[in-house]
């Protein structure tokens, strides 16, 4: 109890561990509010209204033309064809707005639906290679769902309800910000108990095996509580300023050059579980470095490169894409992994969930007996020992 205690006092004492978790909440904070006073601004129904003003534009504009008189009878014939066209449109726009004003949703999307089949129809008619069917047929997989389920839209990577914005928060925010968060929290703590390439802790009336598991029990504390206050600053108040949303939402994702929608309840359990074996894993790594270098910056500093670099490598380096299955750090970026992204970019199909919680188990097993067995063999101070001698 005594070293859970100076571990305690240690982290709450020092300033400099606080700093990066306030950044992190306001980070969340601020981007959640941004969102939400965004939002009118980008969903559907703003849309319509964008939409609508650029097609009333149009026909005014051709409507000048068909008044002065110059076109000859063939162009005036087209340009009626056009003006009934962009009249047929004004009115679906009008009605899209309206529906999804009025939270009659499905009716929005039915129209909405109709208006991306048109289009896809057009550019197989006309054999247009302007690079929207695949766009158009994202839209098209998105609104079908939209429509079964009769939920409002929300704006991808602009969401604001509960469930929605938490799931883009863990995505987005986890590979790096947290992660860094729970660096600059742990190093100093792991590595005060060194001095002069001792471990005075080590001098405790305490098995080596106590020891470790102490230190790693209160990391582990001090790590979770980090990311359960991430989540709860991110769901809390996207829940009470948009709704908890729904956990059957669904998330577009590209699999085999066509889209499916997995729904964001599925998707929130995985990422969580990834995510919480993966600060297991930075708990270990960073013990072990403390172990080897005993200093507090050059821990930090050799945590961050080898815990970060290669996150954000993989995907784009082809050597490490091949081997990016057996990785433990491919998984830390968890959201990327469920929902099949990182399996896209990487052309490799085995980087899924469950490889993911197998890796990052066995990787986790191994760290553990390392440091284990590197504490239980006093390899902390016997440097230390020996210039005694």
């Amino acid at each position: 109890m005594q070293q859970q205690t100076f571990y305690f006092k240690k982290f709450f004492k020092t300033k400099g561990n606080w700093i990066p978790l306030f950044v992190l909440v306001a980070t969340i904070l601020f981007v959640l509010i941004m969102n939400t006073i965004t939002e009118k601004e980008h969903d559907m129904a703003a849309i319509a209204d964008l939409n609508m003003s650029i097609n009333e534009q149009g026909f005014k504009n051709n409507q000048k033309k068909r008044n002065n008189g110059e076109l000859s009878k063939e162009d005036e014939q087209l340009l009626d064809e056009n003006q009934v066209s962009t009249q047929q449109l004004l009115t679906t726009y009008q009605k899209i707005r309206d529906y999804y004003n009025s939270g009659q949703y499905k009716q929005a999307y039915a129209l909405k639906i109709k208006e991306i089949e048109k289009s896809i129809a057009f550019e197989k008619e006309t054999f247009t290679d302007n690079g929207m069917e695949s766009l158009n047929i994202r839209d098209l997989t998105k609104y079908k769902k939209l429509q079964e389920l009769n939920i409002n839209e929300q704006v991808e990577d602009m969401e604001t309800q509960g469930f929605t914005y938490l799931y883009r928060m863990l995505v987005n925010f986890f590979p790096l910000l947290i992660i860094i968060v729970s660096c600059f929290a742990l190093t100093s703590v792991l590595t005060e108990r060194f001095h002069n390439g001792l471990d005075r802790m080590k001098l405790m009336p305490l098995s080596s095996f106590r020891n470790t598991t102490k230190r790693l029990v209160f990391s582990t504390c001090v790590a979770l509580i980090i990311y359960f206050l991430s989540i709860l600053f991110a769901f809390l108040p996207a829940t009470v300023l948009s709704g908890l949303g729904s956990l059957n939402y669904p998330i577009l994702s590209e699999m085999s050059g066509g889209y499916v929608t997995l729904p964001v309840g599925k998707l929130l359990l995985e990422t969580i579980i990834l995510q919480m074996l993966s600060l297991l894993i930075v708990i270990l790594v960073i013990d072990l470095i403390s172990k080897i270098v005993k200093k507090s910056m050059p821990t930090l500093f050799l945590s961050l490169i080898l815990l970060i670099a290669p996150t954000f490598l993989i995907g784009k380096v082809v050597f490490l894409d091949k081997i990016a299955a057996f990785l433990p750090m491919t998984y830390f970026n968890s959201g990327q992994v469920t929902n099949y992204f990182l399996a896209e970019a990487c052309n490799n199909p085995t980087i899924t969930f469950v490889t993911g919680v197998i890796v990052l188990l066995i990787s986790l097993c191994l760290l553990l007996v390392i440091n284990y067995y590197i504490d239980w063999k006093g390899g902390e101070n016997s440097s230390h020992f020996k210039q005694k001698k």
